[in-house]
């Protein structure tokens, strides 16, 4: 066992700590443990010294979390000992050769959560039918209204576009749910073309400005050679969700820009836009469910207070981060930092960037070709 300064003082500490302390060496063998963590994981000195939690853990998270060394990531598992508790569990650096492996006990707060996630999946599930039998009947008297009966039209449109709100809330809720419960071994793994994504982004874009009344300035920067690991139903939800912020709360005749590119950091999907901006205070909360920094005009602009969450979530799942810079009355940046790992550089590509503007007075079905560098019209 490697000598370590103030060993036996570090050991003494550990004790009084409410949370597993186990120290192993850079292949996960074990060299001494607190006794929470002896509780917590069933360790005995006879039969574990020198054995390696790679292999007494058998989780693949774990093994991705002590191959990582990332000390920003937590992973939970259930313990070995007893299958109904369940850890939290994270590393620090020792020293060269050494990690601390922590475990917190999080069985209490992982039960709230699948009640919560229950609640929040069986709701949805029995409204979701009825929301779309309603929408149904209302889109169909739309379409054969009354001549005579102006206000009677204007109260359905009013019905459908509640409607659509509601069944657009319960969508975003089965979809959250599910990024929190779907575990990351499960997720199917794909090269996804992020340009082909951002192409029918921009459109939606486009048809959200068009339904709104807004003329906004869009400029797409992408990386046409660059492609992205990872699972395209959940890039796409987060991208769209960023994007369609971005073009809810910028006023007409504002400028949104969409980037895709790779620095020496990572890669990064990347929009700015001119819009309302956020004051700094609310920033480390505005990926939390449902929370707005003004609920009177977030409702005004629509949306269902989702969308951040759900990104929140999708790039944990990535190994992403989400980078905001927000200034009130200037506008915002929302950059999605992926690990470099995770780039595919494709081959065969004449012209690997490209640079495409394009204004809102575009028609939603209109194409963005890779050579194209169209302003306004």
């Amino acid at each position: 066992m490697p000598k370590y300064q103030s060993v036996q003082t570090d050991r003494q500490l550990a004790e009084k700590l409410p949370y597993g302390i186990a120290l192993v060496d850079a292949n996960a063998e074990l060299l001494w443990w607190n006794r929470t963590a002896e509780r917590m994981f069933g360790f005995y000195a006879e039969d574990n010294q020198a054995s390696s939690l790679l292999v007494l853990l058998e989780e693949t998270e774990f093994h991705r979390l002590f191959q990582s060394k990332d000390e920003h990531l937590q992973i939970e598992i259930n313990s070995p000992h007893r299958s109904n508790k369940r850890l939290r569990l994270q590393l620090r650096s020792y020293d060269d050769n050494a990690w601390l492996v922590i475990s917190e006990d999080v069985t209490d707060v992982h039960k709230l959560r699948a009640i919560k996630q229950d609640f929040v999946a069986n709701v949805s599930h029995e409204l979701r039918t009825p929301l779309t039998v309603f929408c149904g009947y209302l889109e169909l008297l739309l379409e054969k209204p009354d001549e005579d009966s102006a206000v009677l039209v204007e109260m359905l449109k009013q019905m459908s576009g509640q409607g659509r709100r509601m069944q657009n809330l319960i969508n975003d809720l089965l979809w959250l749910s599910r990024l929190e419960t779907k575990s990351v071994c499960d997720v199917d793994v794909t090269v996804v073309d992020v340009n082909t994504l951002i192409y029918y982004i921009h459109n939606d874009a486009l048809a959200l400005c068009k339904s709104s009344g807004k003329l906004l300035q869009f400029t797409l920067e992408v990386d046409a050679c660059l492609q992205l690991k990872g699972n395209l139903d959940e890039l796409r939800s987060a991208f769209a969700n960023i994007v369609s912020n971005a073009v809810r709360y910028t006023a007409t005749n504002g400028q949104v820009r969409i980037r895709w590119f790779e620095d020496a950091v990572g890669l990064k999907f990347q929009v700015t836009d001119t819009g309302l901006g956020i004051p700094e205070k609310y920033i480390p909360r505005i990926t939390q469910r449902f929370y707005r920094t003004d609920e009177a005009r977030s409702c005004e602009q629509g949306g269902t207070g989702l969308g951040l969450a759900i990104v929140k979530h999708v790039l944990l799942r990535n190994q992403a981060r989400l980078e905001i810079e927000s200034t009130p009355g200037v506008g915002s940046v929302f950059t999605c930092v992926f690990p470099l790992q995770a780039a595919v550089r494709s081959s065969g590509v004449k012209a690997c960037r490209e640079v495409i503007n394009k204004s809102s007075n575009f028609s939603a079905d209109a194409l963005l070709l890779p050579s194209e560098n169209v302003h306004d019209k």
